[in-house]
């Protein structure tokens, strides 16, 4: 039966299908959401993907998956107990038993012809060896691996793309080029060796090859296809495209991010596991200079049904996708060539499109608000340099790739230097000064503090001008608690405030003497720092003001949300934070050491209200405390 008389009868086989199962495909198009059992959820399922068969002319296809389908529907039936439903049921499946059984009768005969055309196809492919020519691996064979082939081709991780000198030589759809598969299998981290050399150019025939790409991440190793005709080379690769340049080194399963290549097309992703034990016996592992490769015979080294498919999937690209797709392909090239097309020396600009754009516009008023002890604007990056430290030369990509990977590559070393500078400039010693000095600001605005401190039993803080962006808040100004009188009690505190002209310095490892009476043993109240914002709003001072490593203090609290470092692109730079915001995440606790007596003579003179809100704003430089309602959701 020839493919075209195969139409009407898998189109009458569907529609039987779907009055069988009372699936009907026509008003399921037409709902928005799909209403029904769960069975009959599979069902149509099933019947849409022969039914999209039947439409890009899969005939036979659609055919090996209708008859599976009813032989399946068919076992499933269960009989009624109850004599009464029972006749009623086998009076019902009566008529249906019949359709069946003169279906599956015609696919006997139709299957029968299909074997000869299958032994044909067997006993031609040269990459089989005779002894796997047999009958009991020719009755394993069925359109269901043409059908395989086809979804390994049509995956979006198995990408076409143009390579090599630029050619007017096409592929015409419909034609009938001869082809011939290399029986050189390649695996080798060299990707000149996985490539190839090129073919004859004037000979009317394709050649294929297939190669293994090896990783130095082991699980990121990917299959190249190369396809030449006379001048014109493609590569067909399942090179996985990563997130960002760090991802190879940063995600923890690397085999679990490559398993939907692994289920969905249908290349010998076993080779993987025997790269170990190729390196342990030849001890041909990469060493500086030099390159692994492995050569093993297509024929004499793959199963049978590895050879069938590869051969089936090349014979889909050649025949099929490359004739339809060649006009509108990208070019892939070495990264090594494709960034000398970016321009030696030059800051890309545009970068909109690489990052990700969680709270982007917050991000950006971070990072630029940063105070770094000598400016930055001398820190110039070229791209086509710092690329170099993130892509080997190589590595295959298209010049869009080598792009993303170069504006990341000049934020992230933008990044390094930026982050150099506060790193050095916040030495151990320069932060306990800077601790001390605040002690002396704190004691000379102590009266401000006493303010907001002792304004109520519970005192909120919330940062008018300024919204607490860490993943899971809200995007609206948050309040939060800064400091809870009634837990009057001893608790440690980072630094505690003592009066500079009597006292030395008290930090979290000392015990500090009443700042008021200077009496030993005092209880410690805490005091909540989440912002340098908070800090110039308490205690009335400007930024500048405040001891350099002060200045830039932020809680996690009030640092904006950049996304997963991990499976997102996200601008490197928004990862720049000082050291004293990097190891005091929660919040900078100061510790306001009194006795009773002394509490209680502050409180009188200060309290106001059970509950207090302090309203910080920082741009305007004002601050005012009121009372807080009880219905005022809490951060």
């Amino acid at each position: 039966m020839q493919n075209y008389e195969l139409k009407p009868v898998v189109s009458s086989i569907l529609q039987f299908l779907e009055e069988m199962t009372g699936c009907n495909l026509k008003e399921l198009t037409e709902q928005s959401s799909f209403k029904g059992t769960l069975g009959t959820y599979i069902n149509a399922k099933d019947l849409f993907a022969i039914n999209n068969n039947i439409q890009s002319g899969e005939y036979g296809i659609a055919y090996e998956k209708e008859v599976t389908f009813l032989k399946n529907f068919l076992s499933e039936i269960r009989l009624s107990h109850n004599f009464d439903r029972l006749i009623g049921e086998c009076k019902e499946l009566g008529s249906i038993l019949l359709e069946a059984h003169t279906i599956f009768k015609d696919y006997m005969i139709w299957a029968a012809e299909e074997k000869k055309y299958f032994r044909e196809y067997l006993f031609n492919n040269e990459l089989l060896k005779e002894e796997e020519k047999t009958d009991d691996f020719l009755n394993k064979f069925s359109y269901e691996w043409v059908d395989a082939a086809k979804k390994s081709v049509q995956s979006k991780l198995l990408q076409l793309y143009n390579f090599g000198n630029a050619s007017n030589t096409t592929l015409s759809i419909g034609h009938t080029t001869p082809y011939s598969i290399s029986d050189a299998l390649c695996i080798s981290d060299d990707i000149n060796l996985c490539i190839g050399t090129n073919k004859g150019q004037e000979e009317d025939i394709c050649y294929a090859r297939l190669a293994l790409k090896i990783d130095r991440e082991l699980a990121f190793s990917h299959f190249i296809i190369t396809i030449q005709y006379k001048d014109k080379i493609w590569l067909v690769t399942d090179k996985p495209t990563m997130p960002n340049p760090q991802f190879r080194e940063n995600t923890r399963n690397p085999y679990r991010w490559r398993e939907e290549a692994f289920d969905n097309i249908q290349l010998p992703y076993g080779l993987l596991d025997h790269i170990e034990e190729w390196r342990k016996e030849s001890k041909a592992v990469a060493k500086e200079n030099s390159s692994e490769v492995y050569i093993k015979s297509m024929r004499d080294f793959l199963p049978p049904a590895s050879k069938i498919l590869i051969k089936l999937i090349i014979e889909e690209l050649i025949y099929n996708v490359i004739p339809m797709k060649q006009f509108d392909l990208k070019r892939i090239g070495l990264a090594g060539e494709n960034v000398k097309l970016l321009g030696n020396g030059k800051t890309l600009e545009n970068v909109d499109d690489i990052f990700v754009k969680i709270n982007q516009e917050a991000n950006e008023e971070r990072i630029n608000s940063i105070i770094y002890p000598t400016s930055t604007e001398l820190i110039k990056i070229d791209p086509t340099k710092a690329v170099a430290q993130y892509i080997e030369a190589g590595e295959l990509c298209t010049v869009d790739e080598i792009r993303k990977i170069a504006i990341w590559s000049q934020k992230e070393e933008q990044r390094r230097n930026k982050q150099k500078l506060l790193d050095e400039a916040y030495t151990r010693e320069r932060m306990r000064a800077d601790e001390e000095e605040l002690n002396k600001i704190l004691f000379d605005n102590v009266e401000s503090l006493y303010e907001v401190v002792f304004s109520a039993d519970i005192v909120f803080m919330c940062i008018e001008d300024e919204n607490a962006r860490s993943f899971g808040s809200s995007t609206e100004s948050a309040i939060i608690q800064i400091c809870d009188t009634s837990l009057f009690k001893s608790s440690y505190s980072k630094q505690y405030l003592t009066n500079y002209h009597l006292n030395n310095f008290r930090d979290e490892w000392h015990v500090a003497n009443c700042v008021m009476c200077d009496c030993e043993n005092p209880v410690n109240l805490q005091l909540k720092i989440y912002s340098y914002k908070e800090l110039c709003g308490i205690l009335k001072v400007k930024r500048e003001q405040l001891p350099y490593t002060f200045q830039n203090y932020t809680a996690n609290f009030y640092v904006p949300y950049i996304g997963n470092t991990i499976l997102d692109n996200v601008n490197p730079e928004y990862k720049i934070l000082d050291l004293r915001s990097r190891e005091l995440q929660h919040y900078y606790s100061i510790g306001i050491p009194l006795n009773k007596r002394c509490f209680n003579k502050l409180r009188k003179k200060y309290w106001k209200y059970e509950k207090s809100l302090v309203t910080i704003n920082y741009t305007k430089g004002t601050i005012k405390i009121q009372e807080y309602g009880k219905g005022t959701q809490n951060a």
